[in-house]
């Protein structure tokens, strides 16, 4: 078990920690506010900006969320794609090399695709984030 605490409310709790390399979406049991836990780190996410904000901002308050991760919880294991980090943004027509580097049955190269170029963009209607993540109450 470890032991988190809601960025938004301060509420705390113990939970049994997910593999290492998952990420979490879940709304806090206390307020209710959506956060992020990935390994032992726990993130607000702005419920508003993904629900009324603009594509820019929505990109921005992600981009943030997932840089704190990357600046507190060390380096990463190697993603099994290569170039990935080179992407620099999932614009619309984006052209992204997904050439797999292990093909031990993981997330293959076309469920990448699809993501990136159907749901990434699909993501701020709250009928597909709700498919995707659990419905927002």
């Amino acid at each position: 078990m470890i032991k988190i605490e809601c960025p938004h409310c301060g509420a705390s709790g113990s939970i049994t920690p997910p593999p290492k390399e998952f990420i979490i979406i879940a709304p806090c049991p206390q307020c209710g506010e959506l956060v992020v836990l990935f390994r032992e780190k726990v993130v607000a996410i702005n419920r508003s900006i993904l629900t009324s904000g603009t594509f820019e901002e929505k990109r921005q308050h992600i981009a943030e969320v997932i840089t704190t991760f990357l600046d507190s919880v060390g380096p990463l294991p190697p993603s099994g794609f290569s170039d990935i980090a080179a992407i620099g943004g999932f614009g619309e027509g984006a052209e992204i090399d997904l050439a797999p580097t292990d093909q031990s049955g993981g997330i293959t190269e076309k469920e990448v695709r699809d993501f990136i170029n159907i749901d990434l963009n699909l993501i701020d209607k709250k009928e597909h984030f709700e498919e995707l993540f659990g419905k927002i109450e």
